[in-house]
C-alpha cells in the first residue's frame, strides 16, 4: 500500500524519497472511527517524527500533529511514526502497521485512577511507559487481534497480525494473555491469572507469543522472530536495544525467579527455537584451502569535501522558497540525501565521503543562518543570539543552543543527539525542546550545517537553519 500527501507533488523528485521528518511529541492506538467523537476527544500527545508514508486517520501527517484518542494512526512501506504522550511516554509505530489510542486519560490530581489503552491491528509497534502509565499499571492495556497486554514500568516491543502476536522486553516486565472467557478485547487493565505468563528484561531474544484462539502464551527463544528483527527500527530511534550487541546467554534473574503462576524458574522453560532444525554432525577432516589469486589493489580515490546545503522548499507564512538551493537537489551528488522539517530540506552531499575523529571533543562557530518565527499565519525573522554547538567524537553525541529574539519574542532552542556513522547529526527526543536534523561537513568534519524547528505552543514555532566551522 502507498500513501502520498496531498503536497508531495510540490516537492523535487528527491524530496519524494522521504516525506517528513518532525519533532514535538509522540503516541499511537485502536479505533473509535466518528469524526464528531474524535473532534471532542482527549489529547494524547503529538507526532515528534514522521517518515515516508505515515497517516493520522488517513491523512498525511504534519509535523507537530496534535494526537487524541481514537485517532487511527497508519504507516506503508518504509515509514515511521513516533509520537510523544503528555506524561512523557513514547510510542513508536513502525512500517506496515496500523494502531490507535483507544483511551488515554491521566489524572494528575489521582494518578493511580489514570486509564490507559492501546491497541496494535498489525505490524510492529513499540510502547515505553509514562508517567501515567507508571501510576496506573493496573489500568494499562495494549490490545493485539489475539491477546492482550499489561505492563510493570516498561519499554517493550510487539508483533500482530491477525493470527499471532510476539512480544519482547527490553526494560521492566509485562504480563500476556490470549483472548479466552476470562479475557476480552474490550476490558481494561491486564489480564491476571491462571493462563497468564509474565515476561522481564534481561534477554532480548527471549519472547512470549500467542496464536489465534491460545490462552496460555508460549514462551521462546528466537532471533528471528524478534519484532525488532522482522522490522528493525531506524538508526535514530530514542533508546532502541535492537542494536545493543550479543544477546545475553540466560533470561534475567528477576524472570526466572517469578512466573504468572509463582512457580520458580517457569519464565526460563522456553523453547529454543534455533535448535529444533536438524543439526548436521561436524566434519572430522580437515580440507586443504584452495589457491586464491592475489587480490589487485584498489585505486586510492581522494575525499572531497562534504558540502551540505539546506533551504525553504515551500513557502514559509508568506516567505517564498528558495528555488535557487531547491535547483541544486537536481544535482546527482546530493540525489536521496534530503529530508524535510515543515518548510526546511536538509541534504548533503552522498558520493564525497567523509573521515569522522575517533576522539576529540571540539566547540564549532556560527558562520551563516536563519531563523524565523511563524505566529498566526506570520512569519517573521529571528535573530540568533548565543550560538553553541559541540561535536563530541569520542561519544559519537553532539549537543547544540541558539537564543532566537524578535522584540519581545524570545525562544531557545536547545538540542542533544548523536553522530552517526555517516557523520549525520540527529537529535534526540528525550534531551531536546527542538527537532534538530544535520550533518558534519568537509573532508574530517571541520565543519557542520543543521536545520531545526521548535513548537513553543499552538500560535508560535520557531524554525530555520544554521552553518558552522571549527
Amino acid at each position: 500500500m502507498t500513501f502520498r500527501s496531498p503536497m508531495l507533488p510540490l516537492l523535487p523528485r528527491s524530496l519524494l524519497r522521504i516525506a517528513a521528518l518532525g519533532l514535538a511529541a509522540l503516541c499511537a492506538g485502536a479505533v473509535i472511527g466518528v469524526q464528531a467523537q474524535v473532534a471532542g476527544a482527549q489529547a494524547v500527545g503529538e507526532i515528534v517524527f514522521a517518515s515516508g508514508p505515515a497517516l493520522l486517520d488517513g491523512k498525511a501527517v504534519a509535523q507537530g500533529a496534535k494526537v487524541k484518542e481514537g485517532q487511527q494512526l497508519q504507516t506503508g512501506q518504509g515509514g515511521s511514526l513516533y509520537l510523544k504522550t503528555l506524561d512523557q511516554g513514547f510510542f513508536v509505530l513502525r512500517q506496515n502497521s496500523q494502531a490507535m489510542v483507544v483511551a488515554y486519560r491521566v489524572d494528575a490530581a489521582q494518578p493511580k485512577n489514570s486509564q490507559i489503552k492501546f491497541s496494535l491491528d498489525y505490524g510492529v509497534a513499540r510502547h515505553v511507559s509514562g508517567e501515567g502509565t507508571k501510576a496506573a499499571r493496573q489500568n494499562f492495556r495494549f490490545n493485539t487481534p489475539v491477546a492482550a497486554i499489561g505492563v510493570r514500568g516498561t519499554d517493550f516491543t510487539v508483533f500482530a497480525d491477525a493470527q499471532v502476536m510476539r512480544v519482547n522486553v527490553a526494560s521492566g516486565g509485562i504480563v500476556v494473555a490470549g483472548f479466552n472467557g476470562g479475557c476480552t478485547a474490550a476490558g481494561a487493565g491486564p489480564c491476571e491469572g491462571a493462563s497468564s505468563r509474565e515476561l522481564f528484561s534481561g534477554d532480548l531474544n527471549v519472547l512470549l507469543q500467542v496464536r489465534r484462539g491460545q490462552a496460555v502464551p508460549d514462551m521462546l527463544r528466537s532471533l528471528e522472530l524478534r519484532p525488532d528483527t522482522l522490522s528493525p527500527p531506524r538508526p535514530d530511534e530514542p533508546g532502541s536495544p535492537a542494536g545493543s550487541g550479543k544477546p545475553s546467554e540466560k533470561v534475567s534473574d528477576k524472570a526466572a525467579e517469578k512466573s504468572a503462576t509463582g512457580t520458580p524458574a517457569a519464565a526460563t522453560n522456553y523453547r529454543d527455537v534455533a535448535n529444533e532444525s536438524t543439526k548436521e554432525s561436524l566434519l572430522t577432516s580437515v580440507t586443504p584451502p584452495p589457491i586464491v589469486a592475489p587480490v589487485p589493489m584498489p585505486p586510492v580515490v581522494e575525499l572531497l569535501p562534504r558540502q551540505a546545503i539546506w533551504g525553504r522548499w515551500q513557502p514559509l507564512a508568506g516567505v517564498p522558497a528558495d528555488e535557487a538551493r531547491l535547483a541544486l537537489l537536481n544535482d546527482p551528488q546530493f540525489r536521496g540525501t534530503d529530508l524535510v522539517i515543515g518548510s526546511y530540506f536538509f541534504a548533503h552531499s552522498a558520493r564525497d565521503e567523509q573521515v569522522l575523529p575517533k576522539e576529540g571533543r571540539f566547540a564549532f562557530r556560527l558562520t551563516g543562518g536563519e531563523a524565523y518565527f511563524v505566529e498566526n499565519g506570520v512569519a517573521r525573522a529571528a535573530q540568533i543570539n548565543n550560538p553553541q554547538l559541540e561535536l563530541d567524537f569520542g561519544k559519537r553525541s553532539f549537543s547544540t543552543s541558539l537564543q532566537l529574539v524578535n522584540g519581545a519574542t524570545q525562544v531557545d532552542v536547545n538540542a542533544r543527539g548523536d553522530i552517526l556513522s555517516q557523520g549525520n547529526l540527529v537529535s534526540n527526543v528525550f534531551f531536546s525542546n527542538a527537532t534538530v536534523i544535520g550533518s558534519s561537513t568537509g573532508t574530517a568534519a571541520q565543519g557542520a550545517s543543521y536545520i531545526f524547528n521548535r513548537n513553543v505552543n499552538d500560535n508560535l514555532r520557531a524554525t530555520g537553519g544554521t552553518h558552522w566551522a571549527r
